[in-house]
């Protein structure tokens, strides 16, 4: 579901007022965690990057919070960490009943970002 936003204060304040707002707001307080991400509004999204490179987008759908991560297994070879997770090619699937605390969401996050950094290619 996309929601035209001009700025990410905008796209929030613009969010469902039930579950699908608590998840997404937990996953951008994650991704802000880290100080060198950057966020804005890109194809009716929260998106995240580190300088140029887009790290990932983040959106509301009917029945989850998705999560755009370029290609996953570039991060997660061993798919460990988004084991709780509903995953695609470059679409991690948040549901309802997800806890992210309980995940390996976080460090999945601290991993694509520490990779790009480095310079390393997180994208398909």
């Amino acid at each position: 579901m996309k929601l035209e936003a001009e700025s990410p204060e905008e796209y929030v304040n613009k969010l469902p007022d039930d579950w699908r707002r608590d998840q997404l707001l937990a996953v951008r307080e994650k991704m802000l965690a880290h100080k060198a991400v950057k966020e804005e509004i890109e194809h009716g999204m929260l998106m995240y990057r580190i300088g140029m490179t887009r790290l990932f987008h983040v959106g509301v759908q009917k029945a989850y919070v998705s999560v755009y991560a370029g290609c996953i297994e570039k991060v997660d070879p061993e798919k460990k960490l988004l084991e709780d997770f509903s995953v695609g090619k470059s679409c991690i699937r948040i549901s309802r009943a997800i806890d992210l605390e309980d995940t390996g969401l976080p460090q999945f996050i601290a991993a694509a970002v520490a990779k790009a950094r480095r310079g390393e290619d997180v994208g398909c």
